[in-house]
């Protein structure tokens, strides 16, 4: 399985255990329902209205529309995980009694006892921008989870 396979369980995973990061506001990925095109909302003012960003290969566009024309048209992806939600999606695991993130380590506790280290960069806020190390490392977690 690829690192970028591993990335979109794990980023699916906080998604579904974090649901505040699937709520359609700014930052919030969204997936128009007929074509494949992806566009992040960039801003939500006080009338309801929504401004995404369209993202595709030849140009960037903007565009404005009602909060209720986004829910009929769009799918939610939910936003990028970040480090924190990281660190909480993790305090939610069964398995996991603390998670501890101190410079360039991160540090895990199994309830067992069991501890597990991994230098992470957190100049890198985002968790989609972090090593092969830490995404093997995360989706090692996601797999003791199935396992009885």
């Amino acid at each position: 399985m690829t690192t970028k396979d591993k990335l979109k369980i794990i980023t699916d995973n906080i998604r579904q255990k974090l649901p505040r990061l699937m709520e359609l506001e700014e930052g919030c990925l969204i997936k128009d329902k007929g074509t494949d095109i992806i566009g992040k909302i960039v801003h939500k003012d006080d009338d309801e209205f929504i401004f995404i960003q369209w993202m595709d290969d030849m140009y960037v566009k903007h565009s404005k529309c009602s909060l209720e024309y986004l829910k009929n048209r769009f799918k939610s992806l939910g936003k990028e995980p970040m480090l924190t939600d990281m660190l909480e999606w993790l305090s939610l695991l069964k398995e996991v009694s603390l998670c501890y993130l101190d410079n360039n380590s991160l540090l895990v506790i199994e309830k067992s006892g069991k501890f597990y280290y991994q230098v992470i960069d957190i100049t890198k806020p985002y968790l989609k921008d972090q090593s092969k190390e830490v995404i093997d490392f995360l989706y090692n977690f996601i797999e003791n989870e199935k396992t009885p």
